[in-house]
């Protein structure tokens, strides 16, 4: 990957991370426009663009091998989130894909993918018109309701979806800030900020526990 062409949002990672944070879409955007593969580097750090499915595939699948995930990454992620798929050892991830994949290909969804043009419509059809809408929270609803039908077969109730979006937004821009600073990779969730974002990931960690409980 060392020749795809790149998107550059500034030298300095805090600069660069503030532009980021200002405006993701704009830059998802401009590198998705650029190819199937992009590096977007925010300051040192490049983050891969993939909007190509194969590409996709072949960087996550066949060429699974040649990837590593920095400490810098997986710390802040594993403390905001928990242990996760990302955040499994090398070892780990190998003996857990075969188990995980089968439930991710196309044709154990596509009964399901079928029917996401009516979710995404009722979803659309009830955002309200003529008053102040908090459009990041809208698109997060929107995105837990599709990944819930479309991954689990749960029929997420948007009320629900949409406070269980306001709490993994604020877990995500946890682990964002943790992601821009030289420290953090340390283990600094101990703080009141630190508690603050464990009360928020407990709300995921529920749902998460009541999906596995139906199943």
């Amino acid at each position: 990957m060392s020749a795809a062409p790149e998107v550059r949002v500034h030298r300095s990672i805090t600069k660069a991370l503030k532009l980021v944070d200002a405006d993701r879409l704009r830059w998802l955007d401009e590198a998705a426009a650029v190819g199937p593969v992009v590096a977007l580097r925010i300051g040192p750090v490049k983050n891969w663009v993939v909007t190509d499915p194969n590409a996709a595939r072949t960087m996550l699948v066949t060429d699974a091998t040649d990837w590593r995930r920095p400490p810098a990454t997986l710390a802040p992620i594993r403390v905001g989130v928990g242990e996760n798929l990302f955040t499994q050892s090398d070892k780990a991830w190998a003996r857990l894909q075969p188990l995980v994949g089968p439930a991710f290909r196309k044709k154990a969804l596509e009964q399901r993918l079928a029917d996401i043009d009516v979710l995404i419509e009722d979803e659309v059809g009830a955002i309200p018109r003529d008053t102040t809408v908090d459009l990041e929270l809208a698109m997060g609803r929107v995105a837990l309701r599709l990944a819930a039908w479309v991954l689990l077969g749960e029929q997420l109730d948007a009320t629900r979806a949409e406070e269980i979006a306001h709490h993994q937004r604020a877990v995500i821009r946890w682990v964002g800030e943790q992601l821009g600073k030289l420290t953090g990779f340390l283990p600094v969730a101990l703080g009141a900020r630190g508690r603050v974002m464990k009360q928020h990931r407990a709300v995921l960690n529920a749902y998460a526990d009541e999906v596995i409980a139906r199943a």
